[in-house]
Order: C-alpha cells, then sequence, then structure tokens
C-alpha cells in the first residue's frame, strides 16, 4: 500500500517559491525577492536533512552495518536513496549546496549583497524535492494548502 507522506518545511519551501512568482518584477519588489528566495532555499535543505532523519530511523538503517557512519550529508542521502533502489544526483545536490552556503554561509560583505535568481531558487526547490523522493519508500507529494 502507497502512503502519501507531506513535510511540512518541503511545502513551505515551495509556498516560498510560489510568492516569488507572484511578486511583480520592480525595483521596489527587489528586497522582498531576495528574503523569499533566500528563505526557500533554506527551508528546502532543512527538509531534506530532516527527512534524511526521519527515513534513517523509521527504517532503522543506523542500525545496518553497512551504514555509513561520520557526518558525510551527500553519502548518507545516496545509502538511504540506494535502499529505495534509488539514485540522487550528487552534481545537483552540490550546486543546490553551494547556492545554500552563499545564504548561509556570507564569507564576506559581498555574498551579502549577492542576487540570487528566481532560477536558482527553482533549481534548488527541485532538487530538494528529487532527493527526498529519492529517499522516500512512499509518495511524497508537495502542495500549498
Amino acid at each position: 500500500m502507497t502512503m502519501l507522506l507531506r513535510i511540512p518545511t518541503l511545502e513551505d519551501s515551495f509556498a516560498l517559491l510560489n510568492e516569488l512568482r507572484g511578486l511583480p518584477d520592480i525595483p521596489v519588489s527587489a528586497a522582498r525577492r531576495q528574503r523569499l528566495i533566500r528563505s526557500s532555499i533554506i527551508l528546502g535543505w532543512v527538509a531534506v536533512e530532516e527527512a534524511l532523519d526521519y527515513f534513517i530511523d523509521s527504517y532503522s538503517l543506523a542500525t545496518r552495518v553497512d551504514f555509513p557512519t561520520g557526518s558525510k550529508l551527500f553519502q548518507k542521502l545516496e545509502f538511504v536513496a540506494k535502499v529505495n533502489r534509488r539514485t540522487v544526483s550528487i552534481t545537483e545536490l552540490e550546486a543546490a549546496r553551494r547556492l545554500r552556503n552563499d545564504v548561509t554561509h556570507a564569507r564576506d560583505a559581498t555574498a551579502l549583497t549577492l542576487a540570487l535568481t528566481e532560477q536558482n531558487c527553482q533549481f534548488v526547490f527541485e532538487t530538494c524535492l528529487a532527493t527526498v523522493r529519492a529517499m522516500c519508500r512512499d509518495k511524497v507529494v508537495c502542495s500549498v494548502l
């Protein structure tokens, strides 16, 4: 039996992306646009990490001998997806992580003024959604209520 799984932080990321799409492309909305992009990117990654922890616990994967120890996020993501006979795109995850790092780990003042685009936000959201779906045995749905 297939269950439908909803992940609230992923839905929040999607809601922010949809709000971004509805903003007029005028100078006065530029600051709001950047806030929505940054928030959506961060929440997308929070959803991936939440889902990873949930799937590890619910599938009892942490007790398996072949479970990757240490703190390498991508190794854990690949492992959980592989258990479900799926794959994750490490190349896309690395690109999405670079965008997330631009938001969360600003190294200087110029990084704080970095203008991310709607396409950046869309890419990160789609990558995070695909990663969550690859880790899950059930169908992951993402909708804005």
